[in-house]
């Protein structure tokens, strides 16, 4: 099984992505949420716009955090393996209008736009995070995933060496 972290974990070393930032890379046009935001609204913009990481902002546009699609189904849905005595349909809708809040990680991997794309390879396999928030002046400008990072195999051209042989 070949998995995006082992694939990223070889591009760390990989001399042709030396010259490539964070913004030669990153996906510009975030989806924000705010803290107060609720799982059903943060699920909702996940599954509507094909996402699986929202930078979470306050008020004025500043990065709190962000939340994953992992943190969601991690602390909100469970496995349904068959249903309990007493266990009614709305306890999961009342579930779903809970405040993010508690599910932020509020110390996400980040970047600037002009970090050097390999040092950002290497801190998001340190910390074990599929993404890697672009930040300026505090506030969210973009975000890279393995999917973007490895997206740039398909530009390199194998380097074709014609033997040279002197008689």
């Amino acid at each position: 099984v070949v998995r995006q972290f082992m694939i990223l974990q070889k591009m760390v070393d990989c001399p042709d992505l030396q010259e490539f930032t964070a913004s030669d890379v990153m996906i510009s046009n975030l989806v924000t949420a705010e803290l107060n935001s609720s799982v059903a609204v943060v699920r909702n913009l996940m599954l509507s716009k094909g996402i699986s990481h929202i930078p979470v902002v306050d008020q004025t546009g500043n990065l709190k955090g962000i939340v994953t699609a992992n943190d969601l189904v991690g602390n909100f849905f469970k496995p349904r393996e068959r249903v309990t005595v007493g266990e009614r349909k709305g306890e999961k809708e009342q579930l779903l209008k809970v405040s993010i809040k508690g599910v932020v990680d509020r110390h996400p991997v980040d970047a600037t736009p002009r970090t050097k794309l390999t040092n950002v390879i290497r801190e998001m396999v340190k910390q074990n995070k599929g993404y890697c928030l672009v930040i300026e002046k505090n506030k969210p400008v973009g975000i890279i995933t393995p999917r973007d990072i490895i997206g740039l195999l398909v530009e390199f051209k194998p380097r074709v060496q014609i033997p040279l042989y002197i008689f």
